[in-house]
């Protein structure tokens, strides 16, 4: 049976996503305007997909624990790192092609040796949201290799999330972290940062307590913490707010009858977070500067319409030859 609410959540969290990238590509934005939207969606997006991962991740388990291990690691590799390989690959020739055509102006492909070139594939120069794949499948990687976690409680993940989300704030803000690509985003680092996600979402998914019920809490510690957010933006308030805000949607699309578009929209953001940026985006973006739409309208049009070209596309994508592969479908 499939959880609706699930996909509903993982719905809003792409719509988010496109948001953020469409936001970069949209003329006359205001600072203000910008800075709600980032505050509204960066701290979220990506998060949510940890999230509702490690929940499925503790639902998908089964006694069998190493025949199912193994079967999960080729299932990892098919739906995150083959698309990772595919689209990486596809975006640096698109890259270059622009740059030859003099579509962009930076020419950071004709100028980089090999390694270079190689270390920015890998950094997501040319992909930036493709980091996630690979940093789930090193998160999934991690936990699956680890025989000891299928015995954790839920109260010692969740202790385990609050600690290294506290740690890895403090390693990242107060210290110096080393970055294995020397370019763009690193996944290893990324994948430090998105454990601790993944973590609470196992914790809600061995929660022996109704979930629902802590709705209450969660709504007043979310309020609350942005308010302190707007007044006084401290590292441990904003924690609170990232954290409780992620829980405030994932448990508040419990209490939510099934919305059919959503759900849909949900069960497709694979496809969506591949296809929407950055070649989609930047072609439309061209056009809407060209029609000269801009502002909170051209933002809110520019999202849109990449959401629902991208939807499209995906759809028209798992149809063709090798098409569920590339786009790592089941």
């Amino acid at each position: 049976m499939r959880l609706y609410y699930l996909d509903q959540v993982r719905a809003i969290a792409i719509v988010m996503v496109v948001m953020i990238h469409a936001i970069s590509y949209t003329n006359g934005i205001s600072e203000a305007l910008f800075t709600v939207v980032q505050q509204l969606t960066l701290s979220v997006a990506v998060p949510i997909f940890f999230l509702v991962d490690g929940y499925l991740f503790c639902l998908g388990k089964s006694p069998d624990q190493r025949t199912e291990r193994s079967f999960k690691l080729k299932a990892n590799f098919k739906r995150l790192v083959i698309p990772w390989i595919s689209f990486t690959v596809i975006y640096t020739f698109c890259r270059y092609i622009f740059e030859v055509l003099g579509v962009v102006e930076a020419n950071v492909i004709n100028v980089a040796g090999l390694y270079e070139l190689f270390m920015k594939m890998l950094g997501g120069v040319y992909s930036s949201q493709l980091y996630f794949l690979l940093s789930l499948f090193i998160v999934r990687l991690a936990v699956t290799s680890i025989e000891r976690l299928y015995n954790f409680s839920s109260g010692l993940l969740l202790l385990f999330a609050v600690s290294l989300a506290i740690a890895y704030s403090v390693f990242n803000t107060e210290l110096s972290v080393i970055r294995l690509t020397p370019f763009g985003i690193d996944a290893l680092q990324n994948s430090l940062w998105g454990v601790s996600f993944f973590m609470l979402g196992m914790f809600l998914g061995l929660a022996t307590f109704e979930i629902k019920r802590l709705m209450p809490v969660v709504t007043a510690v979310f309020l609350c913490s942005a308010y302190g957010v707007y007044q006084w933006n401290t590292d441990f308030i904003g924690l609170m707010f990232q954290y409780s805000y992620m829980l405030f949607l994932f448990i508040g699309f419990m209490h939510i009858p099934k919305i059919n578009w959503l759900a849909s929209l949900g069960k497709n953001t694979m496809g969506i977070y591949l296809l929407h940026s950055p070649v989609l985006l930047k072609l439309l973006a061209v056009v809407f500067g060209a029609l000269g739409l801009k502002g909170i309208s051209g933002f809110a049009a520019l999202s849109l319409l990449t959401l629902a070209t991208s939807w499209i596309a995906a759809g028209i994508l798992v149809r063709l030859p090798q098409g569920k592969a590339i786009l790592g479908s089941r």
